[in-house]
């Protein structure tokens, strides 16, 4: 048996106040870390960002997706939420964690945004504004690609 089966077992054996206080005390540290990390990842990914529009390397991105994939990992470690699981029940449903998300929120816009621009049905403004984004876009791509 590992330490961290040793630690699960006791936590459950406690008294649950005493359970409850140690989640919201490391829930809280657990909070101040990813905020940190949130912090720091802003200007971090902003950076690779630009140096992997500026450098025009193949593959487009790489050093924005790898500080995204350490992002991913630290979220991981940190496992913010882990308390969760030992929530008693409760009259409230839970979210349902496998529903829609924000990048379907976003998808679901960028779908009705190209359609309608498709239609003709977008103002003149947003009509120039979404123009200006897809080729800034293509400017982008393209200096990737030479």
């Amino acid at each position: 048996m590992n330490e961290t089966t040793e630690t699960a077992e006791s936590i459950e054996e406690q008294d649950p106040r005493k359970t409850f206080l140690r989640d919201a005390v490391i829930f809280h540290g657990k909070l101040l870390l990813d905020g940190l990390r949130d912090f720091i990842l802003f200007p971090v990914t902003l950076v690779a960002a630009l140096v992997d529009l500026v450098q025009r390397k193949d593959p487009p991105g790489r050093h924005f997706y790898d500080v995204v994939h350490f992002g991913r990992e630290t979220e991981h470690w940190i496992n913010l939420f882990e308390a969760a699981d030992r929530a008693p029940p409760s009259e409230h449903p839970r979210p349902n964690i496998d529903g829609p998300n924000l990048d379907d929120f976003v998808d679901d816009i960028e779908t009705k945004v190209k359609d309608r621009y498709e239609k003709g049905e977008l103002s003149a403004a947003a009509r120039e504004t979404v123009e200006q984004i897809m080729k800034a876009a293509r400017k982008a791509i393209d200096r990737g690609q030479s």
